[in-house]
């Protein structure tokens, strides 16, 4: 059980590390601890750690340190075609002494097929060679 900051509710957590290779942008040294509302087991929100070398180095993160923790926030949840989607979240500081930053979706839909062609990179297009490691 854990509590988030400004909500007066214990919530289910879950921690997610991962032992094997996790995939493309992602690493063994990533953990989330999920938060899930027991009353309507939907994430209310979420902590999280990045390892990922080309991230840490682009953000001039020490050797040997990482990304976070952070805490984002499912502020509004929406229901589209009977998924529940956020749509509206903040990134903050675990102790919530600092929000990071506010994010919203828009333009989504789950009702239209997605249009293939647009996984064809331009003839010019820069390829993410980037690394998991440093």
């Amino acid at each position: 059980r854990g509590q988030l900051p400004g909500f007066d509710k214990d919530y289910i957590t879950v921690t997610m590390e991962y032992s094997g290779d996790p995939g493309i942008g992602k690493t063994q040294k990533d953990s989330y601890k999920l938060y899930i509302d027991p009353d309507t087991y939907l994430l209310q929100g979420y902590e999280y750690v990045i390892g990922y070398g080309q991230m840490l180095e682009l953000m001039k993160i020490p050797e040997g340190q990482l990304i976070g923790p952070m805490l984002r926030i499912h502020d509004k949840l929406t229901e589209v075609d009977g998924l529940v989607v956020p749509t509206k979240m903040h990134t903050m500081a675990p102790d919530g002494s600092a929000t990071f930053g506010y994010h919203v979706l828009i333009n989504y839909a789950f009702d239209q097929k997605f249009d293939e062609t647009r996984m064809n990179p331009p003839s010019d297009a820069v390829v993410d060679n980037s690394s998991a490691s440093r």
